[in-house]
């Protein structure tokens, strides 16, 4: 058998170069949703200066206190890892707290206050709690009759053998089943012989 083959003719090509399908893989790459890559060299270069951060915390020191990141949990812990926390900004608090570095000195916070109100600033840096006082409802302290507790005690039911309040239900109950009887058959004829007794 004798393979058939078939010669298409060659594409033409445009004035740019490209045949009719390499056109419409062009125009596939153009209108391509890019929505996904855009700003990601930005989240890139983000995430190396966040690690930046943490190595930062990653060398142990001498002060035993101070938290330093862990890559395996990926916490901030010290090295007896009693204490860990999940932020950066958190392990720094701690740290600045523990090593003791200087805050801003009540001075300094009243001179940076005075120099903001002088450049037209009005709100204060720090504002002043309101003093709150809490009104609690009055309570009453119920009071109890005393005689209550000194009243002698009821004599009991006097007690009935087993076999009597037995008996007694049963008569009962034969009593109602009787009454419904009654009412659904009547109490004439032969109805009476098959009567509950």
């Amino acid at each position: 058998m004798k393979e058939l083959r078939i010669d298409l003719p060659p594409e033409k090509k445009n004035e740019f170069g490209y045949t009719p399908s390499e056109e419409k893989v062009i125009e596939k790459q153009m209108v391509k949703d890019t929505s996904k890559s855009r700003g990601a060299f930005q989240r890139l270069v983000d995430q190396q200066n966040h690690l930046d951060k943490l190595n930062k915390f990653e060398n142990r020191t001498e002060n035993k206190d101070v938290v330093t990141f862990d890559p395996t949990t990926q916490l901030f812990t010290d090295d007896t890892r009693n204490i860990a926390f999940k932020t950066y900004d958190q392990a720094k608090r701690w740290n600045d707290t523990v090593n003791g570095q200087p805050t801003a000195t009540p001075k300094q916070v009243n001179d940076l206050d005075q120099r903001l109100k002088r450049n037209g600033f009005t709100k204060p840096i720090i504002e002043k709690k309101k003093k709150t006082t809490t009104v609690y409802p009055e309570v009453k302290v119920p009071t109890i009759d005393v005689n209550l507790f000194n009243r002698p005690p009821t004599p009991p039911e006097p007690q009935i053998p087993l076999r009597d309040q037995i008996k007694i239900l049963a008569d009962e109950r034969l009593v109602r089943e009787q009454r419904a009887w009654d009412r659904e058959n009547g109490k004439d004829g032969i109805t009476n012989i098959l009567r509950p007794k």
